[in-house]
Parts: C-alpha cells; structure tokens; sequence
C-alpha cells in the first residue's frame, strides 16, 4: 500500500510541476484545462502502474520524471509542433539513466537499440525533409532507452495506433487535410503508458 501512496504523490507532484512549467506564457482556457487534466491522469495511471509491476524502484522512479518530460514536450508539440533541444536534451538524459536500470534486460541492449533506431529514423528524416521531424526522432530514441526490445516494439506499434486514430479524427471530424502535422509526442505518450500494462 505504501508503494502506491508513494508512486501517486510523485505523479501527481510530478504533474502539477509539468503544468507549471508548461503554461509559462500562455493563458488559461479550456483547451489547456483539459490538457493539464490528461497530464495528471497520465502520470496517476503511470504510477499505479509501475507501482504494481515494478515496485518502488529506482527504475519505477525515473520512469516517471521521464513521462512527466514527454508530457511536457506534448504540450509544446501540441501547440506549436515543436519540440525544444533543452527539452530533448533531458530527455535523452533521464532516457540514458533509466536503460541501467531496465529489468531483466543488461543496459547495453536499450542503448545500443536507441543508438540503431534513432540513427535510421534521423537518416530518414534528413532524406525525406523532415516527413518525421528530428525531434521526434529523438523522442523515439529515447523510448528505446527506457524497454526491453519486446517493449520498444510494442510502444512504437501503440504510438502508430494512437496517430492513426488522431489523424482520422482529425480528417473526419475537424476537416484538416491528410498532409497536416500530426503532433506526435502526445501519441508516444500514450503508447508508453499502454506498454507499462504488459510489460
């Protein structure tokens, strides 16, 4: 019981400091109420899922902070579809501190597998003038750093079925055109939270 109460207080700590920091500059309205809103659940749901499959562990801990990063990378994405280099910067760090502690997994593998996918995804964005932005790339690559290959797979394949439905969503039901930017931290965010159910 102890390690729920622990694991929520640090989410939700986590989330109203993400909210801070995300509304620096912008004003209050509904649309960014009901963001804030999901930062909150998204670090509620995180917690008690780490919580019951890891414990409280180091790696539970830091898997926190590092969705607690992406969902402040989301707002930005969301917003402007952009994601800062300070921002990244964080997030490959606490990415790099999370791969030693990986369970069942040695910390070479996340890292090397960051290091494959990240530099393939960033070739591909250079080629194709930036169809997948570099900031997403290193979102992606950081991901890698926090699962085992199993759970990587998996996030990528949730995160690819949250931006299908986004962009019909938004093809369907705001008339947005089928070459529109999709903002996809958001959609990373939920396919790593979808992930910590079947790790």
């Amino acid at each position: 019981m102890l390690k729920y109460i622990v694991m929520i207080s640090f989410g939700i700590v986590l989330a109203v400091l993400v909210s801070f920091l995300a509304n620096k500059n912008r004003t209050i309205n509904y649309r960014y109420i009901l963001i804030y809103m999901a930062i909150c659940v998204c670090e509620i749901v995180s917690a008690f899922l780490l919580a019951y499959k890891f414990g409280l562990r180091i790696y539970s801990l830091l898997m926190l902070v590092y969705i607690a990063e992406m969902c402040l990378i989301s707002v930005g994405d969301i917003a402007e579809h952009l994601i800062s280099r300070p921002k990244i910067y964080g997030l490959l760090f606490t990415g790099l501190m999370i791969s030693f502690f990986v369970p069942g997994v040695s910390f070479w593998i996340p890292i090397l597998t960051a290091v494959v996918i990240g530099g393939a995804l960033y070739l591909v964005s250079v080629k194709s003038k930036e169809a997948i932005g570099k900031g997403d790339v290193f979102c992606i690559a950081s991901t890698a750093l926090c699962f085992p290959l199993s759970g990587f797979f998996n996030a990528v394949i949730y995160t690819l079925i949250a931006g299908l439905i986004y962009g019909l969503f938004g093809v369907f039901f705001k008339k947005k055109g089928i070459k529109q930017a999709i903002p996809f931290a958001p959609c990373l965010v939920f396919g790593i939270i979808l992930t910590l159910f079947y790790i």
